[in-house]
């Protein structure tokens, strides 16, 4: 759970990039659909804190889900 008056908004992905640095682009991306869906929230540019997570997933961009089988 998120602490209270915080929010989650994401997310964006970039085909065969492992690359956990979070871009200002795709922040600013992520903001301006935020703006256009919804005028009325203000979020202070100090409030934002972007981060990037690494997900599997198939090559249809399906979720993994359950155990990993053993490796060779």
């Amino acid at each position: 759970p998120l602490a209270p008056g915080r929010a989650l908004l994401g997310s964006t992905f970039i085909p065969n990039d492992a690359d956990n640095a979070p871009r200002a682009r795709e922040t600013e991306t992520l903001l301006e659909d935020l703006r256009r869906l919804f005028p009325e929230i203000r979020i202070p540019a100090d409030n934002i804190q972007p981060w990037v997570g690494i997900r599997c997933t198939t090559p249809q961009r399906l979720p993994v889900v359950g155990p990993a089988p053993p490796q060779a």
